[in-house]
């Protein structure tokens, strides 16, 4: 294996004769795929990608171990296509794929501290190659934590690609590996992917009313932000309202003065927190006294 590859590796199960459900092995291929695509914009252009932005892994079946099916993922050439100049090469880089990984593993997983110190790591690797030898401590404390929000919200919103990810573990295989030259990391067992798949579930609950700040609203998509009304932070909101299809709609002329607003909506929970927010209905924008 040369250092431009990951190595994905499917063990127990079927894979102890060399086979994997051909159905859950593309879900599968299909997840790590948007994982370590997101991982390669996030950590080069120190962004979140942009809707739609894509490009394939270059994958490649090699002839696998006894008792597993093991595939090689050669990823260097989607950063080419991106022109990202992202390399897949050191001990750095190759702490980066595993960290990244395993902060999605864990995190959608339900073990959120275990994440955070992946996440940190990440943050730290991905500064140390753009920071500027001239740079102050303190300018430098700032970065790493405007970098761990980033990698913290885009592995947040990979919840349903781990889910791909883990597919076959449980169904068709028991475990699930990467390896990064020598190093070798542990995805997910059977256990870790039942948790996976359970935490992603979102349940709604009834029609209901809600008062929301906003705090903006994309016409085309129809998304309103809003402060979180369990928690610090923010909720992308989405609106199935009729009004919020015409222009001068009530949803955009409030988040002009970032109004609080009433609304009738449907909460998604997960774990019991709030996770999706659907508004349904306008009812009013609710003006601060003078």
């Amino acid at each position: 294996m040369t250092s431009k590859q990951l190595t994905i590796e499917y063990d127990g199960g079927d894979a102890d004769s060399h086979t994997v459900d051909l159905r859950l092995l593309g879900e599968s291929l299909q997840g790590i795929d948007r994982i370590i695509f997101d991982m390669i914009v996030v950590t080069s252009a120190q962004r979140l990608p942009r809707r739609g932005e894509r490009a394939p892994l270059v994958v490649k079946a090699y002839e696998p171990k006894v008792g597993s099916v093991t595939i090689a993922t050669v990823i260097q050439e989607v950063a080419e296509l991106l022109h990202l100049g992202w390399q897949i090469s050191g001990t750095d880089t190759k702490d980066l794929i595993l960290n990244w990984l395993k902060a999605c593993f864990l995190f959608h997983s339900g073990k959120k501290n275990e994440a955070e110190l992946c996440i940190e790591k990440i943050a730290e690797i991905s500064l140390a190659h753009a920071a500027s030898l001239d740079a102050v401590d303190r300018h430098r404390h700032e970065e790493s934590l405007g970098m761990q929000a980033i990698v913290r919200l885009a592995i947040e919103r990979l919840g349903p690609a781990t889910v791909q990810a883990v597919a076959p573990v449980g169904p068709s295989v028991r475990r699930l590996w990467f390896f990064s030259g020598e190093q070798k990391q542990l995805a997910a067992d059977d256990e870790t992917a039942v948790a996976i798949r359970e935490r992603d579930a979102i349940e709604f609950g009834p029609l209901q009313t809600f008062i929301l700040r906003t705090d903006g609203f994309t016409f085309h998509t129809k998304k309103l932000s809003v402060v979180h009304p369990e928690r610090e932070g923010y909720l992308l909101a989405e609106v199935e309202d009729p009004v919020a299809e015409q222009e001068n709609n009530a949803y955009a002329r409030a988040v002009q003065t970032k109004s609080r607003i009433k609304v009738q909506a449907k909460a998604g929970y997960r774990n019991n927190a709030i996770e999706r927010l659907v508004i349904m209905d306008f009812g009013e924008e609710i003006h601060e006294a003078a």
